[in-house]
């Protein structure tokens, strides 16, 4: 295993002379300059952006705002046609239980008709053979 020999490392101080007068953007001498092309910059970007970049967001936006409109008006249509259909089915579908309603009330009348002349027709048959018997 391989030991190392090192040795503290001191720090080094060095005077305030050596190094300027504090942090460099509120250095009293440079700050005007620095005042300026804050302004310069921000108006550069300014421009940049109100020129350029916002209106095309704005008509990105405008785009989608126009392709919402349309796809929320064409659910509607398509919902108002599903509606229109389902009440043309339940009016179909009410129309064919009147009809079955109908054919069935006329089939038991038949049935019953039926029935009672078989019984007519039993009893008359009884009544002779109860005659010729």
């Amino acid at each position: 295993m391989a030991q190392s020999s090192a040795e503290p490392v001191g720090t080094v101080e060095v005077p305030a002379s050596e190094h300027g007068s504090g942090f460099p953007p509120f250095n009293a001498e440079t700050f005007a300059s620095q005042l300026l092309w804050l302004a310069l910059i921000f108006v550069a970007l300014y421009l940049l952006m109100s020129r350029i970049a916002l209106p095309r967001v704005g008509s990105i936006l405008e785009a989608r705002r126009q392709r919402i409109e349309e796809d929320l008006a064409e659910a509607q249509r398509f919902k108002d046609a599903s509606d229109a259909a389902i009440a043309a089915h339940e009016k179909a579908l009410a129309e064919a239980r009147a009809r079955a309603q109908a054919l069935a009330s006329e089939t038991q009348a038949k049935a019953a008709a039926a029935n009672t002349v078989v019984r007519v027709m039993a009893w008359d048959s009884r009544r002779m053979s109860a005659k010729s018997g």
